[in-house]
């Protein structure tokens, strides 16, 4: 399952999560949960109307959301916009990916995949050319008792609004019912806490995000530390859920290693830990 957080604060949106796969009692912090994609929109004539990157945040059944990345991926990258009901708007493209959500959802149970309808929630927030502005959709697979049927409504249309999914929700709000906390880099540590809480097993590894940058969506990697054993904290950088490096090792084969922006949210706490193992 999953922990998401995304939250608007201003023109500024972003999406958030952990990294943890389950399966039964068996995990693997490895899931990419939070993904930009880029999507390419032409016309009747061929002419490109849409160039943007989109960013998609799942939570749920892990096979079926896997069989949805894998099918909306490839399929966005290249359509073509019929205008039957008017102009091009984000809700016509989240009404695309919702109904190939949809199908995908019903073969997966026709094919095996899994044995009843499967939970997969997702959000989806992209550059809308009707209201010439970022907008996000929430879409809910739902199963109606015969097939699974896809749910979609707009989030956070106001400043400062913030949504949780995923099974990790609970813990999340217990903590935010405890104090006042603005959306913006203080949901990071909701969601590290909730991350580093062993009590809920569904959710953890390390944190994934992505922000706006214009009209446009931006995966950005987390730095955050660990304090070892001589009470010191050791930085540790992240992409995607995946670690790429830490102080004593980077993922590289000689000829290439991975760059990109980091976001430093929990700075003050790493200057403090360094504060404490020098006294």
């Amino acid at each position: 399952m999953t922990l998401c957080i995304a939250w608007r604060n201003g023109k500024s949106i972003a999406f958030s999560s952990d990294s943890r796969l389950t399966l039964g009692d068996q995990y693997a912090d490895i899931g990419i949960k939070v993904m930009a994609i880029p999507v390419e929109i032409e016309d009747e004539r061929e002419k490109l109307i849409y160039n943007h990157r989109i960013a998609i945040c799942f939570c749920g059944n892990s096979p079926t959301s896997l069989l949805i990345k894998e099918s909306i991926t490839d399929l966005l990258r290249k359509l073509q916009f019929l205008p039957i009901k008017g102009g091009l708007s984000f809700e016509t493209i989240v009404s695309f990916v919702a109904e190939i959500a949809k199908r995908t959802s019903n073969s997966s149970i026709r094919l095996g995949a899994d044995k009843k309808a499967p939970t997969v929630d997702f959000l989806l927030g992209g550059y809308c050319p009707a209201k010439n502005q970022i907008v996000v959709y929430q879409v809910d697979l739902v199963d109606d008792g015969e097939v699974v049927e896809a749910h979609q409504k707009e989030v956070l249309k106001n400043d400062y609004e913030y949504v949780l999914l995923g099974s990790g929700t609970k813990a999340a709000k217990a903590i935010l019912e405890r104090g006042t906390i603005q959306p913006g880099t203080d949901l990071l540590g909701v969601l590290r806490r909730v991350c580093n809480d062993n009590a809920v097993t569904s959710v953890g590894g390390h944190i994934q995000f992505a922000e706006t940058v214009g009209t446009e969506f931006e995966v950005v990697g987390i730095q955050d530390f660990r304090v070892l054993e001589n009470n010191t904290p050791e930085l540790v950088l992240s992409y995607r859920g995946t670690e790429f490096y830490r102080e004593d090792i980077k993922l590289s084969n000689g000829e290439l290693a991975v760059t990109g922006r980091y976001l430093h949210p929990f700075e003050s706490e790493y200057q403090e830990q360094w504060k404490k193992a020098s006294e």
